[in-house]
C-alpha cells in the first residue's frame, strides 16, 4: 500500500541510527517484497544517508527552540535525552511551531518533578508560545456579552502557572546560571493570556479563585459571587475569558 510505504520512509529517515537491521523498524507494515527491496537499496545510497543526518539536525534544532528555556536549566544529560527520545518519536517535525512547542513541553512536563522549579519554567514557556499565538488575532471579549451569556469558561489561551518560590528570585538565578534556589511551598501565580502587555502578569488572589472556576462552564452570575465587577472586566479585558460551552486544551490552573 503506498501509505505503509510513506510511512517506511518516514520511519527509516526520523531513525536515530539504522543498526544492523533497519528492516525491523518496518516489519508491521504491509509493504510488498519489491518494496522492501526498493527501501533496502536506498538504505544504501549516500544521498539517503545525508537526508537522514539533515532531517535530524533540523529536528533537533527545531525541538531546542520550542523548548530553549526549559531545556537551558536541565543538565547536559537529561536535555539530550528529553530531545532524542522526543524526535524518535517523531517529533521535531511539525510545521506549526507553536503546536510542535505545546506538544514537546507537554512531553516534557510530564517527565518533571511535581512541584518543581524546571515544571514551573516548562508550563510558562508553553503557556507563553499558546498566549503568544493568540495575540496576532486576539479580540477581548465584549463584558457586556459576558454578563449575558448562559456560560462562560476559561479562554484556551490563557493559563495560570503556579511558582514555588519568588519568580524573580528564580528569574535571575536563571539568567544569572546560579543553582535554583529551594522549592518552597505554594508562592505565586502568573497570568498569562494574549491580551497582557507582555503576555504575563502577577495574578491576584481573585484571579486565581476565577481561573479556577473557570476550569468547567459556569455562569457569570456565579463568578461575580467569588470575584468583584473590577476583576471580571480585567479577565474579559485581557482574554482571559471565553464564551461557553468551548473545549479547554489546557487547564485553568497549571498544578506545578
Amino acid at each position: 500500500m503506498l501509505r505503509d510505504f510513506q510511512t517506511a520512509l518516514g520511519r527509516l529517515v526520523r531513525a536515530p541510527a539504522w543498526g544492523d537491521k533497519p528492516l525491523e523498524r518496518i516489519a508491521d507494515l504491509d509493504l510488498s517484497e519489491t518494496e522492501r527491496a526498493m527501501i533496502a537499496a536506498a538504505l544504501l545510497k549516500p544521498s539517503v544517508a545525508f537526508l537522514v543526518k539533515a532531517q535530524r539536525s533540523w529536528a533537533r534544532f527545531k525541538s531546542g527552540e520550542a523548548a530553549a528555556l526549559t531545556l537551558s536549566i536541565l543538565d547536559a544529560a537529561r536535555r539530550e535525552a528529553l530531545v532524542e527520545d522526543w524526535i524518535e518519536l517523531g517529533g521535531g517535525t511539525d510545521f506549526l511551531i507553536i503546536s510542535e512547542a505545546n506538544a514537546f513541553l507537554d512531553y516534557i512536563a510530564e517527565r518533571l518533578p511535581n512541584p518543581s522549579h524546571e515544571l514551573s519554567i516548562c508550563r510558562m514557556e508553553q503557556a507563553v508560545h499558546l498566549a503568544n499565538g493568540g495575540a496576532r488575532s486576539y479580540a477581548p471579549l465584549a463584558v457586556d456579552t459576558a454578563l449575558a451569556a448562559p456560560q462562560l469558561i476559561k479562554h484556551t489561551e490563557a493559563t495560570l502557572v503556579d511558582f514555588y518560590a519568588d519568580p524573580n528570585v528564580l528569574f535571575d538565578c536563571i539568567h544569572g546560571q546560579k543553582p535554583l534556589p529551594p522549592v518552597e511551598a505554594y508562592t505565586a501565580s502568573w497570568l498569562i493570556a494574549p491580551g497582557i502587555p507582555g503576555l504575563y502578569q502577577l495574578a491576584s488572589a481573585e484571579q486565581v479563585r476565577a481561573m479556577h472556576q473557570l476550569v468547567q462552564a459556569t455562569t457569570p452570575q456565579a463568578l461575580l459571587q467569588l470575584v468583584s465587577r473590577q476583576t471580571f472586566d480585567e479577565l474579559c479585558s485581557v482574554g482571559a475569558i471565553a464564551l461557553g460551552p468551548v473545549h479547554t486544551f489546557f487547564p485553568d490552573r497549571v498544578q506545578v
